[in-house]
């Protein structure tokens, strides 16, 4: 509501466009361009707007929140995308057959070396592992 009554301003009086925020192409892109930098993702990858609004997708506990979040008026646009992103690739016979790290690699780090190697992740992998972390700590009652 509060974000509504900035439309009250002499500002917006020259807009009929019912729009809050006039952004031009060239200010959202210096935004992207500064997100990018500042969680260190290479010029390489072809990060787009979109890519971080379906980091939304990646944090949903369900399709209908995801859905909320992106804003799909239809569960299907959601789904498909849902549905691909929650397939677990890493124990796909493929993925494993290579795989001759023990399963107790993590019980040789430290505290402080785990807790590095989880900070330097992908921004989505430490949003799940965050929402994993809390849903552990509720429980728990602290």
């Amino acid at each position: 509501m509060e974000l509504l009554s900035l439309k009250e301003l002499d500002y917006y009086q020259k807009y009929n466009d019912n729009k809050i925020f006039h952004l031009r192409p060239k200010a959202i892109q210096a935004m992207m361009d500064s997100l990018k930098r500042e969680l260190n993702i290479p010029d390489s990858r072809n990060i787009v707007f979109h890519s971080f609004r379906n980091s939304a997708l990646k944090a949903s506990s369900s399709l209908e929140e995801a859905a909320r979040q992106l804003g799909h008026s239809n569960l299907n646009t959601t789904r498909d995308s849902y549905d691909n992103d929650k397939k677990d690739y890493s124990s796909m016979p493929s993925m494993r057959m290579h795989n001759k790290i023990p399963d107790d690699v993590f019980q040789s780090l430290s505290k402080e070396e785990l807790i590095s190697l989880i900070l330097n992740d992908e921004a989505g992998t430490i949003m799940r592992m965050k929402l994993k972390a809390n849903e552990i700590v509720k429980q728990k009652g602290v």
